[in-house]
């Protein structure tokens, strides 16, 4: 009597194991639907390495399963509502050069599932349309040369490797304890890169227009040495941790936003778009060519040089609805301008420079009352600096003047920066006031003078 769950042998006496009930493993099942000749009905496949059909088109609309290694050399489509493939942990699945595996499947029990090896060779082709889940023991590689394209949803719970193109056209989440690897160029075009694992820039990370970049808590963003990171007018929201090593270059042109702590020894360039820093930004050169600069945290150049040019806004503090104070840590060179919002004589934006200030030609501050209405008398401490140079170059302006009352900006100790209101000179305007008073009384003698010499002479007459 045979013992449940025994192995059966073939005519070579090497075991085979059961069937597995309602799925066969994926090369033969590649076999089979192409009646390859000579695979018989057995799970042999499971003990040896069998390559899938070239230049064939197979659509999977059942689940199928790989243990072993198996080279796909055809067009193998996972379809809806049905099909899966699934690569064991024991799997090895190599999507061969000129190949195409594209997965139509959007249920998170079917798609593409990868718990083993799964490599896209060079010149090969993976489409993720559906649902592609990379497990916790899943090892994903586009391999150099290779093509991923994802218009669906991609889940990373273990390793990711780019070496090859990553465009990202629907919605990536990495989340796993082990990173997600850029050594080759990854887009992410239109939709939303979420990290909250670790994502390990190596090459050329793009977040092109209308794309979001979420990092968030927890997760952690590392550009290292040559990697570069482009922000095109889109969106980069940081609650972890971004590092741009030394080499590394992490440009702005989008929409940057960082709540956590970004930093390194690599450099920031932005030519556009928008910087808003409520955490910290440490980079070893900083540089601010274009767009604004806001936020309540802190900037640090570590080469003790950054550069805001003409045609940058610095607004500390948020610019929708909040004054607070937006701390430079570096030497400055200033020739944009700053815009300083005050709300009332407690609450006002302020910019603490931990350095020198050397302001330039084209450099501007403007002042934003909002709707508050000040007294003769309030001053308000809005700049402080180290040592401050070219304040004669400095224009000021006053968007809303307040009537009665004159507005004078001074440096305070040679190196901050005050405005003040007071009231407009009374013994001037009652000068001017009675002046004229005076001229027109002697104009009204003068006429009552002619008036009487007039009648006088007629009288005589």
């Amino acid at each position: 009597m045979k013992k449940r769950g025994a192995r059966r042998f073939g005519k070579s006496g090497q075991a085979r194991r059961n069937p597995i009930p309602k799925a066969r493993y994926l090369c033969e099942i590649i076999h089979l639907s192409l009646a390859v000749s000579g695979i018989s009905t057995a799970y042999r496949v499971n003990a040896e390495q069998l390559p899938c059909p070239i230049n064939s088109t197979l659509s999977l609309t059942t689940t199928a399963y790989n243990a072993i290694t198996c080279d796909n050399y055809s067009a193998l489509n996972i379809q809806s509502p049905g099909g899966a493939l699934v690569n064991y942990a024991s799997g090895i699945f190599n999507n061969q050069s000129g190949s195409t595996l594209t997965n139509y499947n959007a249920g998170f029990n079917y798609g593409l599932q990868n718990y083993g090896t799964l490599n896209n060779e060079s010149g090969a082709t993976l489409i993720n349309n559906g649902v592609t889940r990379n497990f916790n023991s899943g090892n994903l590689s586009n391999q150099s040369g290779g093509m991923l394209t994802n218009n669906g949803y991609l889940d990373n719970l273990c390793t990711l490797t780019n070496d090859g193109t990553l465009t990202n056209d629907g919605s990536v989440r990495n989340e796993g304890p082990d990173p997600l690897i850029n050594n080759g160029s990854l887009a992410n075009i239109y939709d939303e890169l979420t990290n909250n694992g670790m994502l390990t820039n190596n090459g050329t990370l793009t977040n092109e227009s209308g794309g979001t970049l979420n990092h968030v808590r927890g997760g952690t963003l590392t550009n290292q040495s040559g990697g570069t990171l482009f922000m095109r007018e889109s969106e980069l929201i940081n609650d972890g941790t971004l590092t741009n090593q030394s080499g590394g270059t992490l440009t702005n042109d989008g929409q940057l936003e960082l709540t956590g702590r970004a930093y390194g020894t690599g450099s920031f360039t932005q030519t556009g778009g928008s910087t808003l820093v409520d955490g910290t930004l440490t980079q070893g050169r900083v540089t601010f060519a274009g767009g604004t600069l806001s936020g309540k945290g802190t900037v640090e150049a570590l080469d003790r040089n950054m550069t805001i040019d003409n045609g940058v806004t610095v607004n500390p503090g948020n610019p929708l609805d909040f004054t607070g104070t937006l701390t430079l840590d570096t030497d400055l060179m200033f020739d944009g301008l700053l815009t300083i919002e005050i709300d009332d004589p407690s609450a006002f934006d302020t910019l603490l420079i931990a350095g020198d200030v050397d302001f330039g030609l084209n450099s501007m501050i403007e002042f934003d009352l909002e709707t508050f209405l000040p007294s003769e008398g309030d001053t308000f401490d809005f700049l402080f600096a180290d040592n401050l140079t070219g304040f004669d170059a400095i224009s000021f302006s006053l968007r809303d003047p307040v009537p009665g009352l004159i507005w004078d900006v001074s440096s305070t100790e040679g190196s901050d920066l005050q405005l003040s209101f007071s009231a407009i000179p009374v013994p001037a305007a009652f000068y001017l006031f009675g002046s004229a008073l005076a001229g027109l009384g002697f104009l009204a003698r003068r006429r009552r003078r002619r008036h009487l010499k007039s009648q006088a002479a007629q009288k005589s007459g």
